[in-house]
Protein backbone atom coordinates (compact mmCIF):
# COMPACT_ATOMS: atom_id res chain seq x y z
CA UNK A 1 0.00 0.00 0.00
CA UNK A 2 1.24 3.54 -0.75
CA UNK A 3 2.16 5.91 1.41
CA UNK A 4 -0.68 8.80 2.69
CA UNK A 5 -0.26 12.13 0.72
CA UNK A 6 -0.54 15.25 2.80
CA UNK A 7 -2.24 18.40 1.17
CA UNK A 8 -1.88 21.77 2.74
CA UNK A 9 -3.36 24.63 1.60
CA UNK A 10 -5.60 23.43 -1.20
CA UNK A 11 -8.72 25.56 -2.34
CA UNK A 12 -11.74 23.53 -2.24
CA UNK A 13 -13.53 22.91 -5.23
CA UNK A 14 -16.59 20.80 -6.37
CA UNK A 15 -17.18 19.58 -2.62
CA UNK A 16 -19.29 16.46 -1.60
CA UNK A 17 -17.46 15.41 1.28
CA UNK A 18 -21.22 15.77 3.74
CA UNK A 19 -23.13 13.75 1.09
CA UNK A 20 -22.08 11.17 -1.90
CA UNK A 21 -23.59 11.60 -5.05
CA UNK A 22 -23.02 9.19 -8.04
CA UNK A 23 -20.79 11.05 -10.63
CA UNK A 24 -20.88 11.02 -14.17
CA UNK A 25 -20.19 7.10 -15.95
CA UNK A 26 -20.53 5.49 -12.84
CA UNK A 27 -23.79 3.92 -11.08
CA UNK A 28 -22.38 4.07 -7.51
CA UNK A 29 -22.50 7.11 -5.22
CA UNK A 30 -19.32 8.45 -4.28
CA UNK A 31 -17.47 11.09 -1.76
CA UNK A 32 -15.62 13.01 -3.41
CA UNK A 33 -13.40 16.56 -3.42
CA UNK A 34 -10.67 18.46 -5.92
CA UNK A 35 -7.85 20.51 -4.43
CA UNK A 36 -6.43 23.11 -6.35
CA UNK A 37 -2.72 22.96 -5.52
CA UNK A 38 -0.79 25.96 -4.29
CA UNK A 39 1.89 27.20 -6.99
CA UNK A 40 4.58 25.93 -4.82
CA UNK A 41 3.33 22.41 -4.04
CA UNK A 42 5.91 19.73 -3.40
CA UNK A 43 4.75 17.05 -6.47
CA UNK A 44 7.64 14.85 -5.00
CA UNK A 45 5.43 12.99 -2.57
CA UNK A 46 2.65 12.44 -5.29
CA UNK A 47 4.70 11.11 -7.94
CA UNK A 48 6.54 8.57 -5.62
CA UNK A 49 2.88 7.41 -4.04
CA UNK A 50 1.53 6.87 -7.45
CA UNK A 51 4.47 5.01 -8.71
CA UNK A 52 4.25 3.02 -6.14
CA UNK A 53 0.50 2.19 -6.53
CA UNK A 54 1.21 1.17 -9.80
CA UNK A 55 3.90 -1.02 -9.14
CA UNK A 56 1.49 -2.78 -6.75
CA UNK A 57 -1.35 -3.48 -8.96
CA UNK A 58 0.59 -4.10 -12.44
CA UNK A 59 4.07 -5.24 -11.17
CA UNK A 60 6.86 -5.12 -13.98
CA UNK A 61 4.63 -3.07 -16.51
CA UNK A 62 5.50 0.79 -17.52
CA UNK A 63 3.51 3.02 -15.91
CA UNK A 64 2.37 5.90 -18.23
CA UNK A 65 2.65 9.68 -18.19
CA UNK A 66 0.97 10.83 -14.33
CA UNK A 67 -0.74 13.63 -16.44
CA UNK A 68 -2.28 11.25 -19.00
CA UNK A 69 -3.96 8.45 -16.24
CA UNK A 70 -7.68 7.61 -17.38
CA UNK A 71 -10.44 9.87 -15.41
CA UNK A 72 -7.63 12.40 -15.54
CA UNK A 73 -6.84 12.75 -11.32
CA UNK A 74 -4.62 15.07 -11.88
CA UNK A 75 -4.84 18.59 -14.46
CA UNK A 76 -4.43 21.80 -14.85
CA UNK A 77 -7.40 24.63 -14.41
CA UNK A 78 -7.99 25.97 -17.56
CA UNK A 79 -10.21 29.10 -16.59
CA UNK A 80 -11.53 30.70 -13.21
CA UNK A 81 -9.14 32.58 -10.71
CA UNK A 82 -6.81 29.93 -10.87
CA UNK A 83 -6.36 29.49 -14.10
CA UNK A 84 -3.04 27.59 -15.00
CA UNK A 85 -2.81 25.85 -11.35
CA UNK A 86 -2.65 22.02 -11.23
CA UNK A 87 -5.17 19.99 -9.48
CA UNK A 88 -5.88 16.68 -7.37
CA UNK A 89 -8.58 14.88 -7.45
CA UNK A 90 -9.52 12.30 -4.91
CA UNK A 91 -13.12 10.41 -3.73
CA UNK A 92 -14.21 7.17 -1.47
CA UNK A 93 -17.01 5.25 -1.59
CA UNK A 94 -19.94 4.98 0.59
CA UNK A 95 -18.19 2.53 3.01
CA UNK A 96 -15.32 4.79 3.95
CA UNK A 97 -16.75 8.32 4.31
CA UNK A 98 -14.41 10.86 4.39
CA UNK A 99 -13.54 12.29 8.43
CA UNK A 100 -14.10 16.15 7.98
CA UNK A 101 -13.07 18.57 10.89
CA UNK A 102 -13.05 21.97 11.71
CA UNK A 103 -10.06 23.91 12.32
CA UNK A 104 -9.45 21.85 15.36
CA UNK A 105 -8.96 18.24 14.23
CA UNK A 106 -10.50 16.96 17.42
CA UNK A 107 -13.73 18.57 16.04
CA UNK A 108 -15.49 16.58 13.44
CA UNK A 109 -17.59 19.06 10.79
CA UNK A 110 -21.52 18.22 11.52
CA UNK A 111 -23.69 19.04 8.69
CA UNK A 112 -24.68 22.43 9.64
CA UNK A 113 -21.36 23.44 9.25
CA UNK A 114 -21.16 22.08 5.25
CA UNK A 115 -21.69 26.31 4.46
CA UNK A 116 -18.09 26.91 5.73
CA UNK A 117 -16.70 24.46 3.02
CA UNK A 118 -17.84 26.25 -0.53
CA UNK A 119 -15.86 25.98 -2.99
CA UNK A 120 -12.93 28.32 -2.60
CA UNK A 121 -12.96 27.48 1.01
CA UNK A 122 -8.74 26.71 1.77
CA UNK A 123 -8.36 23.67 3.30
CA UNK A 124 -5.90 20.58 3.83
CA UNK A 125 -6.61 17.13 2.85
CA UNK A 126 -4.78 13.15 3.47
CA UNK A 127 -5.12 10.96 0.14
CA UNK A 128 -3.77 7.83 -0.65
CA UNK A 129 -2.65 6.55 -4.22
CA UNK A 130 -4.28 3.34 -5.46
CA UNK A 131 -4.21 1.06 -8.76
CA UNK A 132 -7.55 -0.05 -10.63
CA UNK A 133 -8.10 -2.30 -13.40
CA UNK A 134 -11.70 -1.75 -14.29
CA UNK A 135 -11.62 -1.72 -17.75
CA UNK A 136 -8.75 0.68 -18.18
CA UNK A 137 -5.71 0.84 -15.68
CA UNK A 138 -4.64 3.79 -13.69
CA UNK A 139 -3.94 5.62 -10.61
CA UNK A 140 -6.35 7.08 -8.76
CA UNK A 141 -6.53 8.65 -5.60
CA UNK A 142 -8.76 7.90 -2.30
CA UNK A 143 -10.45 10.71 -0.26
CA UNK A 144 -9.30 10.05 3.56
CA UNK A 145 -9.44 13.09 5.47
CA UNK A 146 -10.47 16.77 5.46
CA UNK A 147 -9.32 19.78 7.44
CA UNK A 148 -10.74 23.84 7.50
CA UNK A 149 -8.19 25.78 6.88
CA UNK A 150 -9.63 29.18 5.94
CA UNK A 151 -13.19 30.18 5.44
CA UNK A 152 -14.06 33.75 4.63
CA UNK A 153 -15.39 36.03 2.17
CA UNK A 154 -11.95 37.10 1.33
CA UNK A 155 -11.39 34.12 -0.77
CA UNK A 156 -12.72 33.76 -4.39
CA UNK A 157 -15.55 31.58 -4.79
CA UNK A 158 -15.34 28.86 -7.67
CA UNK A 159 -19.09 28.88 -7.76
CA UNK A 160 -21.62 30.71 -9.24
CA UNK A 161 -23.06 31.94 -6.25
CA UNK A 162 -22.05 35.33 -4.24
CA UNK A 163 -20.37 35.85 -1.02
CA UNK A 164 -22.69 37.15 1.51
CA UNK A 165 -20.81 39.84 1.93
CA UNK A 166 -20.85 41.04 -1.63
CA UNK A 167 -24.92 41.28 -1.06
CA UNK A 168 -25.76 42.55 2.80
CA UNK A 169 -24.42 44.61 5.46
CA UNK A 170 -23.72 43.65 9.05
CA UNK A 171 -26.78 43.45 11.04
CA UNK A 172 -26.18 45.97 14.37
CA UNK A 173 -26.83 44.70 17.51
CA UNK A 174 -27.39 41.03 16.94
CA UNK A 175 -27.55 38.49 19.63
CA UNK A 176 -23.62 37.64 20.49
CA UNK A 177 -24.13 34.49 19.93
CA UNK A 178 -25.01 34.60 16.67
CA UNK A 179 -22.45 37.36 15.75
CA UNK A 180 -19.22 35.74 16.92
CA UNK A 181 -19.66 32.38 14.90
CA UNK A 182 -22.26 31.86 12.12
CA UNK A 183 -21.24 28.74 11.56
CA UNK A 184 -20.02 27.21 14.52
CA UNK A 185 -22.31 23.87 16.15
CA UNK A 186 -24.75 25.32 18.88
CA UNK A 187 -23.37 24.78 22.25
CA UNK A 188 -25.08 23.75 24.82
CA UNK A 189 -25.69 25.48 28.46
CA UNK A 190 -23.73 24.22 30.69
CA UNK A 191 -25.32 21.69 33.37
CA UNK A 192 -24.33 22.33 36.74
CA UNK A 193 -23.23 18.66 38.50
CA UNK A 194 -25.89 18.00 41.11
CA UNK A 195 -24.94 19.72 44.44
CA UNK A 196 -25.44 17.37 47.46
CA UNK A 197 -28.02 18.29 49.98
CA UNK A 198 -26.88 19.25 53.43
CA UNK A 199 -29.01 17.80 56.18
CA UNK A 200 -31.68 20.70 57.17
CA UNK A 201 -30.63 22.51 60.17
CA UNK A 202 -32.85 23.38 62.86
CA UNK A 203 -33.02 26.96 63.65
CA UNK A 204 -33.01 27.72 67.36
CA UNK A 205 -36.54 29.28 68.60
CA UNK A 206 -36.34 33.27 68.40
CA UNK A 207 -37.51 35.27 70.65
CA UNK A 208 -40.14 37.91 69.51
CA UNK A 209 -38.17 41.55 69.76
CA UNK A 210 -39.62 43.28 72.49
CA UNK A 211 -40.01 46.61 71.50
CA UNK A 212 -37.77 49.42 74.19
CA UNK A 213 -40.10 51.25 76.33
CA UNK A 214 -40.93 55.07 75.26
CA UNK A 215 -40.66 57.44 77.75
CA UNK A 216 -43.98 59.27 78.17
CA UNK A 217 -44.34 62.51 75.96
CA UNK A 218 -45.87 65.75 78.30
CA UNK A 219 -48.64 67.60 76.34
CA UNK A 220 -47.74 70.66 74.67
CA UNK A 221 -49.41 73.34 75.85
CA UNK A 222 -51.58 75.08 72.86
CA UNK A 223 -49.97 78.38 71.95
CA UNK A 224 -51.61 81.45 73.95
CA UNK A 225 -53.34 83.31 71.68
CA UNK A 226 -53.78 87.05 73.31
CA UNK A 227 -57.48 88.11 73.08
CA UNK A 228 -58.41 90.46 70.88
CA UNK A 229 -60.23 93.89 71.72
CA UNK A 230 -63.71 94.12 70.08
CA UNK A 231 -62.91 95.83 67.09
CA UNK A 232 -62.80 99.57 66.87
CA UNK A 233 -65.03 101.15 64.60
CA UNK A 234 -63.35 103.26 62.17
CA UNK A 235 -63.59 106.87 62.34
CA UNK A 236 -66.97 107.35 60.20
CA UNK A 237 -66.03 109.72 56.69
CA UNK A 238 -68.77 110.60 54.83
CA UNK A 239 -69.17 109.74 51.36
CA UNK A 240 -68.15 111.94 48.52
CA UNK A 241 -69.33 111.41 44.99
CA UNK A 242 -66.84 110.41 42.92
CA UNK A 243 -65.18 113.33 41.65
CA UNK A 244 -65.98 113.91 37.62
CA UNK A 245 -63.46 113.97 35.49
CA UNK A 246 -65.19 116.03 32.69
CA UNK A 247 -64.90 120.02 33.17
CA UNK A 248 -67.60 121.66 35.32
CA UNK A 249 -70.01 123.51 33.80
CA UNK A 250 -69.95 125.91 36.17
CA UNK A 251 -67.06 128.80 36.09
CA UNK A 252 -65.49 128.42 39.78
CA UNK A 253 -64.00 131.94 40.82
CA UNK A 254 -60.88 130.74 42.67
CA UNK A 255 -59.98 127.21 43.57
CA UNK A 256 -61.33 126.37 47.25
CA UNK A 257 -59.01 124.68 50.08
CA UNK A 258 -60.70 121.78 51.59
CA UNK A 259 -62.99 122.86 54.79
CA UNK A 260 -63.97 121.18 57.77
CA UNK A 261 -66.03 122.68 59.74
CA UNK A 262 -66.53 121.93 63.71
CA UNK A 263 -68.80 119.62 64.74
CA UNK A 264 -70.24 118.51 67.49
CA UNK A 265 -69.06 115.63 69.22
CA UNK A 266 -70.90 112.62 66.99
CA UNK A 267 -69.84 108.96 67.26
CA UNK A 268 -67.03 109.64 64.35
CA UNK A 269 -65.55 113.14 63.62
CA UNK A 270 -66.48 113.48 59.90
CA UNK A 271 -63.77 114.64 57.05
CA UNK A 272 -66.18 116.71 54.57
CA UNK A 273 -64.13 117.78 52.24
CA UNK A 274 -65.46 119.81 49.78
CA UNK A 275 -65.50 118.72 46.10
CA UNK A 276 -65.72 121.54 43.01
CA UNK A 277 -69.36 122.66 42.33
CA UNK A 278 -70.50 120.01 40.27
CA UNK A 279 -73.33 120.68 38.04
CA UNK A 280 -74.61 117.27 37.83
CA UNK A 281 -76.82 116.13 40.97
CA UNK A 282 -75.13 113.89 43.27
CA UNK A 283 -75.97 110.39 43.18
CA UNK A 284 -77.40 109.59 46.22
CA UNK A 285 -78.24 111.91 49.31
CA UNK A 286 -75.01 111.51 51.81
CA UNK A 287 -76.67 111.75 55.17
CA UNK A 288 -75.13 113.77 58.09
CA UNK A 289 -75.51 113.98 61.62
CA UNK A 290 -76.82 117.19 62.28
CA UNK A 291 -78.69 119.87 59.67
CA UNK A 292 -76.42 121.68 57.53
CA UNK A 293 -77.10 125.17 59.18
CA UNK A 294 -75.75 124.12 61.89
CA UNK A 295 -72.60 123.28 60.57
CA UNK A 296 -72.51 127.21 60.00
CA UNK A 297 -72.04 126.91 56.13
CA UNK A 298 -74.29 129.62 54.55
CA UNK A 299 -76.19 128.18 52.34
CA UNK A 300 -74.63 128.99 48.72
CA UNK A 301 -76.50 130.56 45.60
CA UNK A 302 -75.58 128.82 42.47
CA UNK A 303 -72.52 130.29 40.01
CA UNK A 304 -72.49 132.90 43.67
CA UNK A 305 -68.79 133.07 45.03
CA UNK A 306 -67.68 131.01 47.82
CA UNK A 307 -66.57 133.17 50.78
CA UNK A 308 -63.62 131.61 52.75
CA UNK A 309 -65.07 130.90 56.02
CA UNK A 310 -61.96 132.31 57.82
CA UNK A 311 -62.61 135.43 56.32
CA UNK A 312 -65.53 136.19 58.49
Amino acid sequence: MSDNIIITGAALSYPHIFTARIPKGSKDPKFSATFILPLDFDWGPVITAANQAWAEKFPGAPMPDIMQLPHQPIGVIAEGPYTGYYYIKASSSVERKPRVVLFDPKQDAADHHQPLYFPGCKVNAQIRAFGYDHGSAGVSFALNMVQLAQSDDSLPRLDSMQAPSEVFEVIQNAPPALAQNPGAAPVAAPVAAPVALAAPVVAAPVAAPVAAPVAPVAPVAAPYVAPVADPVAAPYVAPVAAPVAAPVAAPVAAPVAPYVAPVAPVAAPVAAPVAAPVAAPVAAPVPVAAPVAALGVAPVAPGAPIAEPWNQ
